[in-house]
């Protein structure tokens, strides 16, 4: 475990980490180029697409051969996508550059899980939910760092930074990688009469369904919070990036905290129960906050937030992993990020539409409806996993503790 962790954990924070780096440098960085910052949507929406076919297509790649390779794949692929946008000439090739990094980032997290499942498999052994959690702790440690991180990089290094700093950050994964197992490549698609990968994991698993679509709700809650609350911070209270960024920080310690004692302490229907009410009550937090919010009204609901960002993903994961057999393991967590992803496309859009006519409480306001209206959806697909058995017909097993 000490040696298969921390390559695979800092590889899948690659994905969430660039993605909302972005918040706090597209002030800065679309006013460079000329651009309104309402087409920051722009760059939020093309990584995004390009992961939602990414992470399900490199999930596979690692199931049918070797997940170590598939992650190198995935590092080169970010390099270069750094190089594009660091001397992109115009905003279009900032938009190709987001979309190599899309595709190189998608590689990491279903290569990850594939290695953490396929080594406890050949040992006869269930995955440990703490090595699930610490996956998933990463991920989302990242995800709610980055507009701290971009912001302090956008003041440091201009908008370039938030490139710049996966230079180190792929050598480092890079060097740690090669204490991961190599594995000998699988090259059937399927055995006789099993059926292609995505109809071999809907099939009996009506339940598996259900986390995706809830998982698409609480995508939607978390980017749209991500996204929308450091552009108000910015436009609305006057701050910088790096204040901003700030600000967010209990969110950032909020999420690392509740996630690592979720998925250490708390048992499956706990873990759910608080990742329902947690999706309500930040929702409904939002509403406090206007133009005359002190502080501490500020950074109270940012620890909500965290607290989302915190239980939902645990909670989806571990009941996926529930669900689906250890051969799937690839396609069916990069499937999950992809419904993952759907939700930040649609906060991108709406994002572009709420902020068209500017950064103001009343947009603000319209942003905490969409949260609160996704955190009711959520919750009312959550019911069946709350009340009825996770893993339904061919059921991957329970995850060990």
């Amino acid at each position: 475990m000490r040696l298969l962790l921390p390559p695979l954990v800092l590889g899948a924070m690659l994905n969430p980490l660039n993605s909302t780096m972005l918040s706090t440098a597209l002030t800065k960085l679309t006013h460079s180029f000329g651009r309104d910052v309402s087409d920051g949507a722009l760059l939020i929406t093309p990584l995004y697409l390009t992961a939602m076919i990414g992470q399900p297509l490199m999930g596979r790649l690692a199931d049918l051969y070797s997940p170590k390779r598939i992650n190198y794949l995935g590092l080169v692929l970010v390099l270069v996508a750094v190089l594009v946008g660091v001397f992109a000439p115009n905003f279009g090739w900032l938009i190709v550059s987001r979309i190599l990094l899309g595709l190189g980032t998608s590689a990491n997290y279903p290569s990850a899980i594939a290695i953490l499942r396929r080594y406890y498999t050949e040992r006869g052994k269930a995955m440990p939910a703490n090595a699930l959690g610490w996956i998933a702790m990463g991920g989302m440690v990242s995800m709610v760092l980055g507009p701290m991180v971009g912001g302090f990089l956008t003041e440091w290094w201009g908008w370039q930074g938030i490139f710049l700093i996966n230079i180190p950050l792929v050598l480092l994964v890079g060097l740690l990688s090669r204490a991961l197992p190599e594995e000998a490549p699988v090259r059937v698609e399927k055995k006789e009469g099993e059926g292609f990968a995505l109809a071999r994991l809907f099939r009996g698993r009506p339940i598996v369904a259900l986390i995706y679509i809830q998982s698409t709700a609480a995508g939607l809650i978390l980017y749209l919070t991500l996204y929308g609350l450091p552009q108000w911070l910015e436009g609305v209270q006057q701050l910088s990036p790096s204040k901003t960024g700030l600000l967010l920080l209990p969110m950032s310690l909020t999420a690392a905290l509740s996630s690592l004692w979720v998925s250490r302490r708390a048992g499956p229907l706990l873990t759910k129960w608080l990742a329902v009410a947690s999706a309500i009550v930040g929702s409904l937090s939002l509403f406090l906050l206007h133009a005359g919010s002190p502080v501490a009204v500020v950074i109270g609901v940012s620890i909500l937030i965290g607290l989302i960002t915190g239980f939902n993903p645990i909670a989806n994961q571990a009941s996926l992993n529930e669900s689906v057999p250890p051969e799937l393991s690839g396609f069916s967590f990069g499937l999950y990020r992809t419904f993952v992803y759907l939700g930040a496309v649609g906060s991108g859009a709406l994002l572009k539409t709420i902020f068209h006519k500017g950064v103001t409480d009343a947009s603000f306001r319209e942003i905490a409806r969409w949260t609160v209206c996704s955190s009711l959806v959520m919750t009312a697909l959550y019911l069946p996993i709350l009340f009825g058995r996770p893993g339904g017909a061919g059921s991957g097993g329970e995850t060990a503790n």
